[in-house]
């Protein structure tokens, strides 16, 4: 046996000389240089686009199980344009940014002209927040946003954060939860106002100055303003008022006042009977305007003498005031819905109808750097949350609208309060769900 084997071999031997010889030319028809490496394929092998060789400018993809050239350009996004040195697309891995792209208000480079958001009409950037508060308030101080948050153990507690959404660690105020809290920009700092049970049975209104140190921390300063009530206040607001504030509360007993930190004694603008609207405060620059019955305004001068009242047609808003400049936005109830208008201590002006922004209440205006801006919850599923509505000074153009699936993005359940921020820095929104966090939504991109 073993010797038949060895007979097989010589003989298989013999054939492959006799057919190859020295010039046996392969399936090419030319042999290879001796001792010179195989050819590389035309088309490598691959199994994913990052297999196949960068070639110049040329764009070769994974097609078939071959190294395929799909465009004479590198186009990894397929919008058309190359990235440097081949072309200006500054983001190669969307397809939504190239040289020419439409701007849009996102924080992003769009049409790769070095420039963010240039010249985008506004637009809705929403991001989580970690907070805990049911009843959230917030405002600008200098280029930081300061809001309370209380929901995690009791006391009060500010933090900060920018218009990026970075925020925070919390600075403690007080330890005891307040009745009611409230705070504005002023000048520029800010004032915290706040009501608390003293223990001995009254309860006290205090203030404090709020502002950045050169790091840009939050500074809580000593009780700067401290009033005394027998009454519990209820609910408090405060607003900028000339070169100071202004604050305003309810009392339990239903009386509404108002007090400057000049005055000697708080002003009673209401007894408690009959009907109030909703506590709000708003000025022109000149006077303050504070909501006094269902349907009428008290104007008050800076020095707290009455300067006129104002009977609007319709029922006042959940949150009716806002100041501006030279007058003050006001909203009201009509047989549909709200009306818009301006108003002074002389009377209201033409009204608008608003926009259907949602179908929940508060309806609250707000004057921003944008424009006015009209925002309440909106109840209407599945996008439940806080819908809005920029409108021209004018009122009766909308210039943008921003639904709820926009300014309350990624975040679930019941909004349960919502505030405005509205400075030079920025116009935004937050919106609280409570224990679930709260939605920092920045509105933009340019005034209009």
């Amino acid at each position: 046996m073993r010797l038949l084997r060895l007979v097989l071999l010589a003989a298989m031997a013999s054939l492959t000389v006799a057919f190859t010889g020295d010039g046996f030319a392969g399936c090419g028809g030319a042999s290879p240089p001796t001792g010179g490496p195989l050819p590389v394929a035309e088309h490598p092998a691959c199994f994913s686009d990052e297999e196949c060789p960068v070639m110049g400018c040329e764009d070769w993809r994974c097609r078939s199980g071959q190294c395929t050239r799909v465009s004479e350009i590198r186009d990894m996004d397929l919008d058309g344009e190359a990235p440097p040195p081949c072309g200006m697309d500054c983001d190669d891995s969307d397809s939504r940014v190239f040289p020419g792209a439409t701007e849009t208000c996102n924080a992003r480079d769009d049409d790769c002209d070095s420039r963010i958001d240039e010249d985008a009409p506004p637009g809705a950037i929403a991001t989580l927040l970690g907070t805990a508060d049911d009843e959230i308030a917030a405002s600008a101080i200098g280029d930081r946003i300061v809001l309370t948050d209380s929901g995690f153990a009791p006391g009060l507690r500010l933090r900060t954060a920018d218009f990026g959404g970075t925020i925070s660690l919390a600075t403690s105020v007080t330890d005891v939860t307040p009745n009611a809290s409230d705070l504005c920009a002023v000048g520029e700092g800010g004032v915290l106002a706040l009501v608390r049970d003293d223990g001995a049975g009254a309860f006290v209104i205090e203030t404090y100055p709020l502002s950045l140190t050169a790091d840009r921390a939050l500074f809580v300063g000593a009780v700067a303003l401290s009033v005394t009530r027998v009454d519990e206040p209820v609910a408090i607001t405060v607003e900028p008022f000339r070169t100071s504030f202004a604050l305003a509360w309810d009392e339990s007993t239903g009386a509404r006042f108002l007090l400057v930190p000049t005055w000697a004694a708080p002003l009673q603008v209401s007894d408690g009977f009959g009907t109030l609207a909703p506590l709000d405060l708003a000025t022109d620059g000149t006077s303050l305007a504070v909501p006094n019955g269902a349907d009428s305004v008290a104007f008050f001068a800076a020095d707290g003498t009455a300067d006129g009242m104002v009977i609007l047609p319709g029922r006042l808003a959940e949150e009716p005031l806002a100041s501006s400049s030279s007058d003050v936005l006001v909203g009201y109830r009509d047989t549909f819905d709200h009306v818009l208008a301006r108003m002074t201590s002389a009377g209201v002006g033409a009204g608008h109808t608003a926009p259907a922004v949602g179908a929940g209440f508060p309806l609250r205006l707000d004057d921003t750097p944008l424009g006015v801006l009209v925002s309440r919850f909106d109840t209407i599923l599945p996008d439940v949350g806080v819908s809005a509505q920029l409108l021209r000074p004018s009122l009766d153009v909308t210039l943008a609208t921003f639904p709820a699936a926009e300014v309350s993005a990624g975040a679930a359940g019941t909004p349960t309060s919502f505030d405005v921020i509205a400075s030079s820095s920025g116009t935004a929104i937050i919106t609280s769900f409570g224990a679930a966090g709260s939605v920092l939504t920045v509105l933009g991109c340019q005034p209009l």
